[in-house]
């Protein structure tokens, strides 16, 4: 999906496409992407803090970046719209999937 832009704002990130999802299939998948990249960089970056178990700042500097993602991730997941947790429950209230 071609993207027209992104626009970055003290509350966050937004995606503006083109087009709009034709499939509800489609917005499902772009409504996921956001919080599993979250907890996909919450999990990297817990695996920095255990590799750098040795040295206190650097691996407090991890720990502390992975416990905000997962953190953003869930909160992102929240069936609230705008969020990606409102598209969600959107998408299984329209389909019933």
């Amino acid at each position: 999906m071609p993207v027209s832009g992104i626009t970055v704002s003290l509350f966050g990130a937004h995606t503006s496409l083109e087009n709009e999802p034709r499939r509800a299939q489609d917005a499902l998948v772009i409504a996921v992407a956001g919080p599993a990249t979250n907890l996909f960089i919450g999990m990297s970056l817990y695996a920095g803090y255990l590799a750098f178990l040795e040295s206190d700042s650097v691996s407090t500097f991890f720990l502390y970046l992975s416990i905000f993602n997962v953190i953003f991730g869930s909160f992102n997941l929240m069936p609230v719209m705008p969020l990606d947790g409102g598209l969600i429950c959107t998408f299984h209230l329209v389909v019933g999937e």
